[in-house]
C-alpha cells in the first residue's frame, strides 16, 4: 500500500485553504492502495517543532508527500533532507504566498518539488518567471 501524507496549517479551522485541504484529503482517503496521513502543523512551538520532526522523517523514507502551502516546505523541511530525498514532493500553489511579497525569497525550496500545483494560470505564470524548470499544472 502507498503511503501519502498532506502537510496543512491549520486543517480543522475554518477558511478558503483550510476547505481545500480537508477535500484533498478526503478525495485521496477514497483512493484504494492508498493511506492517507493528514498532519495539521499547530499554532504553538511544540507542535510546530513535531511537524518539522515528522516531515523530515517522512521524507527522509521516500514516501510521497502533499504541501498544502509553499511556505511549509520553506519553514519546515531543512535543505539537507531535501538533498537527501528521493521522496515525490507535491506542492500547492495558492498565489501570494508564491508570488506577491514573498516571492522568491520565501520560496526557495521550491525547485526540490515534484511537482507544483497551482490554483490559476496567473499563478502558474508567475511562479515560472521564478523558477523556469519547475513543473507546474494548473488545477
Amino acid at each position: 500500500m502507498n503511503k501519502l501524507m498532506i502537510v496543512s496549517h491549520g486543517i480543522s479551522r475554518l477558511g478558503g485553504i483550510q476547505e481545500v485541504s480537508r477535500q484533498v484529503v478526503e478525495c485521496l482517503r477514497g483512493q484504494k492502495n492508498l493511506q492517507v496521513v493528514a498532519l495539521d502543523i499547530g499554532t504553538t512551538i511544540p507542535s510546530r517543532i513535531r511537524a518539522l520532526i515528522l516531515i523530515s522523517l517522512w521524507i527522509l523514507r521516500s514516501r510521497s508527500i502533499v504541501v498544502m502551502h509553499a511556505a511549509i516546505l520553506e519553514r519546515y523541511v531543512p535543505t539537507f533532507v531535501l538533498n537527501l530525498t528521493h521522496s515525490k514532493i507535491f506542492v500547492w500553489a495558492h498565489g501570494i504566498e508564491v508570488w506577491g511579497k514573498y516571492g522568491k525569497k520565501q520560496t526557495s525550496k521550491l525547485p526540490y518539488a515534484t511537482k507544483v500545483i497551482a490554483v490559476s494560470r496567473f499563478t502558474k505564470t508567475q511562479l515560472l518567471i521564478n523558477y523556469p524548470t519547475l513543473s507546474v499544472t494548473v488545477i
